[in-house]
């Protein structure tokens, strides 16, 4: 039978392992610094260079407690969540944000699983931004973003979204080579909309469509989905064609709520139209 620990699951556990350090009956944990002596391979095996692999049995913890010449608790002020340090560069070729990544549906950089998709960067001024959409993957070209206001912004050809800076003091004692603190802008946080549409990705451009600007309502599970109450994507028609993305022709024109998908009806339909002027 196939199984899987999916990204759920193990976020759970690392949320469960950090409220370990501050529940009321807390677990304690210590970092140990031991083995005053080299490692050879006459006693412990390995070298200094290269130590062995600890092995996960009784016997090899008494020896560890054994070499201990110190221990240091850690406490809440000592741990953060992160994730994988991605500095933004000019010409960098990132992620968007998909939630449907999988072997069967890569990310633009080939990532199979969301963890490993490049879809935020941080900037030199410890900004932290979302990738909604990458202009068809295509390499980002412009300035490096510092706003933040809290509605998403088309900049470098990316569509951005602002999520936090990290603080002096997080870079102080969290930022590393490899790893970047989270945490949560609560201005960002209270102006979030739970399934707002903030990206949209346009499948099948059309053809023989009548040339105008069009608002055409959002079909999904969202509140009020598909009436002018919902979400409602903002569309020109060049050429007969919807503009893509990159031009600004097409644009979310009012976010919505509620949504885990969404589509937009056939333009051909009268089902569409709101108005055709703007």
């Amino acid at each position: 039978m196939t199984a899987i620990i999916t990204e759920k699951f193990r976020q759970h556990n690392a949320t469960q392992f950090f409220e370990s350090f501050s529940e009321a009956s807390a677990t304690v944990y210590y970092l140990m610094i031991g083995k005053s002596v080299p490692f050879t391979s006459g006693t412990s095996g390995g070298s200094d260079d290269s130590p062995p692999t600890p092995a996960d049995d009784i016997t090899s913890e008494f020896y560890a407690w054994d070499s201990a010449i110190a221990a240091k608790k850690i406490t809440t002020s000592n741990i953060t969540k992160v994730i994988p340090r991605r500095d933004w560069a000019n010409s960098t070729t990132y992620d968007m944000y998909e939630d449907n990544i999988s072997s069967s549906n890569t990310t633009t950089s080939g990532a199979t699983n969301l963890f490993d998709s490049t879809f935020f960067f941080r900037t030199s001024d410890n900004r932290v931004y979302l990738v909604l959409d990458n202009n068809g993957g295509t390499a980002y070209n412009g300035a490096e973003p510092s706003s933040t206001s809290t509605p998403s912004f088309v900049l470098g050809g990316y569509t951005l979204k602002y999520l936090y800076t990290i603080s002096a003091s997080q870079q102080a004692t969290f930022l590393s080579t490899d790893f970047m603190p989270v945490s949560t802008n609560s201005t960002v946080s209270a102006a979030a909309t739970d399934g707002a549409i903030e990206s949209i990705i346009i499948t099948n451009a059309g053809s023989l469509l009548s040339d105008g600007t069009y608002y055409a309502p959002v079909y999904g599970d969202g509140s009020n989905q598909g009436t002018s109450s919902g979400a409602i994507i903002k569309i020109t028609v060049l050429s007969g064609a919807i503009s893509a993305v990159s031009t600004g022709n097409t644009t979310v024109y009012t976010a919505g709520s509620g949504y885990t998908y969404g589509t937009i009806a056939n333009l051909h339909s009268s089902t569409y139209l709101f108005s055709d002027t703007t």
